[in-house]
């Protein structure tokens, strides 16, 4: 069933939507199981520029990660398309405006099932001669939409072929950024879509509560200086890790040879002082090992969520060397961590009541 507002409701709920905070600037997407099969359907929302259909947007990649990431809050993983449809949106206006196509029903569900016939009452439409031009950008959207799911995840056997269509969406007759958005707030730069995706099962997570864990110790150059230190980077404050800006090294103090942990010094040094840029290196010469460079890691950012000490501080981006694999590593899974739990800020506390030194 469809939901038709007046447009002094409608007013209403979009300043209710603006001032809430509902960002369309951000992917919208749902997903709903279908039955006892191993489907989900899923209905999203995308706002993005044309672009090249060979090349997704991070706009287009990002509603994909979150698809990704809800299916796998649910248990389950995307293992192909079986059925979708995407439809490419445009604003009413190029060289003029220009008629409206459709217009979303309940702006804050910008789905294609919510889309319902545009009124079109404005004096004139003089960008109507760039109709099809217009409809080109809308179509190129949907494909481009098209072409990065289907790279993610490929028509399985039996699919049915994709479809792409392309809408003029009612934006008052002007480009997205200069629309009224209390009474147009969603964009017409979009490409909205419907897709079964056939899934699997994952694996069941190993436990976050080991038969072995280990509280490692440290202690760096001022024991005290823990917690946000606002600095200026480009005119912009940070609230920087302590870690980073009052402490020129950090040691583990002693050898953990049950989870492959060697003592280390590591030695904090800024690089670029404009942009607050650090590098960690091991003291004495020599590279970390795997193990030293992911207890690295954990430590910022175990440092990083500490909120005790005046709430949440950056680090991790200001590491210049970190390598890039540290974030491919799930945290969860550690044997080792904290002395004790009022000192752990990224694992499960839970692990510390079978703590076995």
């Amino acid at each position: 069933m469809k939901i038709i507002l007046t447009e002094r409701q409608l007013r209403v709920l979009n300043k209710f939507l603006i001032t809430e905070g509902l960002n369309y600037s951000d992917p919208i997407i749902k997903v709903s199981k279908v039955g006892d099969t191993n489907y989900y359907n899923i209905y999203g929302f995308v706002n993005f520029p044309v672009t090249s259909s060979d090349l997704a947007p991070q706009e287009v990649i990002d509603a994909i990660n979150v698809v990704e990431q809800k299916l796998k809050i649910d248990g389950y993983q995307a293992i192909g398309t079986n059925i979708l449809t995407v439809y490419g949106g445009a604003s009413n206006y190029l060289g003029g405006a220009m008629k409206a196509d459709k217009k979303p029903s309940n702006p804050s569900r910008p789905f294609t099932n919510n889309l319902i016939p545009a009124v079109n009452n404005l004096p004139s439409y003089p960008g109507e001669k760039n109709r099809e031009k217009n409809k080109g950008y809308a179509k190129s959207r949907a494909e481009v939409f098209k072409n990065a799911l289907l790279k993610k995840y490929p028509l399985i056997s039996g699919a049915k072929p994709p479809e792409i269509q392309s809408y003029i969406i009612d934006t008052g007759g002007l480009i997205d950024e200069n629309r009224n958005e209390e009474l147009y707030p969603v964009p017409g730069q979009q490409a909205t879509f419907t897709a079964q995706l056939a899934v699997k099962k994952l694996t069941p997570p190993p436990s976050l509560i080991k038969d072995k864990f280990t509280q490692t110790e440290t202690y760096r150059t001022f024991g005290d200086e823990v917690g946000p230190d606002p600095v200026t980077i480009n005119g912009k404050t940070v609230n920087m890790c302590k870690i980073l800006t009052k402490n020129t090294f950090f040691n583990l103090s002693y050898d953990y040879p049950d989870v492959g942990l060697s003592k280390f010094r590591a030695e904090i040094k800024l690089v670029d002082e404009k942009n607050r840029l650090y590098t960690i290196t091991k003291g004495g010469g020599g590279q970390f090992t795997k193990t030293q460079w992911i207890y690295v890691y954990w430590y910022l950012l175990n440092e990083v969520n500490n909120v005790k000490h005046g709430g949440r501080c950056e680090a991790i981006q200001y590491v210049q060397n970190l390598p890039s694999w540290l974030k491919t590593i799930d945290l969860s899974t550690l044997t080792f961590g904290a002395v004790n739990k009022d000192e752990e800020n990224v694992l499960n506390k839970s692990k510390h009541d079978l703590v076995k030194k």
